[in-house]
């Protein structure tokens, strides 16, 4: 019974303390290192492990044995009574047999997973290994990476099959679609994503209690991809911008799937975490990388945290840094622009956009519609739009403001793929710029003139219904 209760301690601990941990570091990210993102994937790696090394049990072990040198394997933590340890040995034996289960299931999960890629076959294009085995060989992985397709896969991932693989679809890519897929497998590769995923999944199952674990580790995956994109953009800017890194994996979202998670590191997962991403890679460029320094020691912090006074530290911590932040502060100058924005939206209302719109066109004002906040989708630089335009029907965004020399990019995708529309910008001059067709649209459109830009669609059938998906970069 005694090792069940000590088992009991050793979880109950290490779900407390990675949890304290996660928290703690949270705020120790956002209030010295400025969201970095390398900092904070250190920190949740760490914070990983906090979930699985029993370090505060330990020293809390040790202590109570030099207070009882002669205790033997009897040494309990903060019970003593024959009734707590039944029941914590209860408890203990139940976490376990969930476990178990639980594991189990994942176990056969994965073995139907890994069963699809039995399906792959070498890649037969000469001029896509050729550039595979180039990259490799810039990266310094020749030989320790594979290259496939298989039609079971919807999206270009990274896996474990027959050692490391990187497997795409039957899909014609353009050579620079290429090479945007395979830097991005491949960082993973550089970065052990697949190793991190494994953790990731021994930690879910033993803690499966704990409600900040699955918050965790969601986090840890999307900070994995966004460690991933710059990694890719850094290695592999003679090949491509980051724009067209960024619009490339836009495109491929676009036929979206539904996918699980065993070892396997797709290339994008949603609309909301690539907008994530893009976030992140502007916060890189706008505030510089990681301080020198920032990393060592933030480590030498979470070593120290392991034991009961780190951790009751942190508090002092955060206040110690505060203050550095304050000096570097620049809200009001965001607040300046905010109120500049403000002022140029106040110069016409959206009626009055419409109708001056509707009289430059010779087009019915009725026929215009101004879309409301529930038909858009506004987060950050990007507009979502899901739209259904009855013949002849125009939709359009309320404006936003560009400057000279910006660009706004925007990809639309209209079902049926055969009725023909057009989607654009009305600049502040109330021309509209626009690219027409059917299907799959994309265009760059470059700002030549300061002031407020709507985006709209519009449906040329006579007969039938549009619907209309897009998004929008501002």
């Amino acid at each position: 019974m005694d090792w069940m209760n000590s088992l009991f301690v050793v979880l109950l601990l290490t779900t407390v303390t990675g949890s304290i941990f996660y928290l703690i570091g949270l705020i120790f990210d956002k209030v010295w290192s400025g969201n970095d993102i390398k900092v904070l994937r250190l920190q949740l790696r760490m914070t990983q492990w906090a979930f699985l090394l029993p370090c505060v049990y330990v020293v809390l072990y040790m202590r109570e044995r030099k207070r009882m040198p002669i205790a033997g394997s009897i040494i309990n933590l903060f019970y003593n009574t024959l009734l707590m340890r039944k029941l914590c040995a209860a408890l203990a034996c139940i976490w376990i047999i969930l476990f178990v289960i639980l594991f189990i299931r994942k176990m056969w999960k994965r073995s139907h997973w890994m069963r699809l890629f039995d399906g792959n076959i070498p890649e037969e294009d000469a001029e896509t290994q050729a550039m595979f085995e180039e990259i490799c060989t810039r990266l310094g992985i020749t030989g320790k990476v594979s290259l496939y397709r298989n039609d079971s896969v919807k999206m270009a991932c990274m896996t474990y099959w027959h050692g490391y693989a990187v497997v795409l679809p039957l899909e014609r890519y353009t050579r620079k679609e290429t090479a945007v897929v395979l830097y991005h497998e491949l960082c993973h590769y550089l970065n052990r994503d697949l190793y991190v995923g494994t953790v990731s999944c021994i930690v879910s199952l033993l803690h499966v209690f704990n409600p900040l674990v699955p918050i965790m580790l969601r986090q840890l995956d999307l900070v994995c991809e966004e460690y991933c994109d710059r990694r890719a953009c850094q290695e592999g800017a003679e090949m491509f911008s980051e724009k067209e890194y960024f619009l490339t994996i836009l495109k491929m979202l676009s036929g979206e799937v539904k996918r699980e998670r065993y070892n396997l590191f797709a290339l994008a997962d949603t609309i909301g975490e690539f907008e994530r991403r893009v976030q992140c890679m502007k916060r890189y460029h706008e505030h510089g990388g990681i301080k020198k320094g920032t990393a060592a020691v933030l480590s030498v912090c979470f070593l120290l945290g392991s034991s009961i006074t780190a951790l009751a530290a942190g508090d002092s911590m955060t206040e110690a840094y505060a203050k550095a932040v304050e000096a570097t502060d620049n809200r009001a100058e965001d607040n300046e622009a905010v109120a500049d924005l403000e002022g140029e939206a106040a110069e016409m209302s959206d009626e009055e956009v419409i109708e001056e719109f509707a009289r430059m066109y010779d087009l019915d004002p009725d026929d215009v519609i101004m879309m409301g906040d529930e038909d858009v989708e506004t987060v950050g630089d990007f507009i979502n739009i899901d739209w259904t335009l009855t013949p002849g029907k125009t939709g359009m965004t309320s404006g936003f403001s560009k400057e000279v020399g910006e660009k706004t990019s925007i990809l639309t995708i209209g079902e049926p793929d055969d009725i023909k529309y057009q989607m654009g910008v009305k600049d502040p001059n109330e021309l509209m710029r626009y690219v027409e067709g059917t299907g799959h649209l994309s265009h760059d459109f470059s700002i030549t003139i300061k002031g407020r830009y709507y985006f709209f669609v519009t449906n040329l059938d006579s007969s039938r219904n549009i619907q209309v998906k897009g998004t929008v970069i501002k």
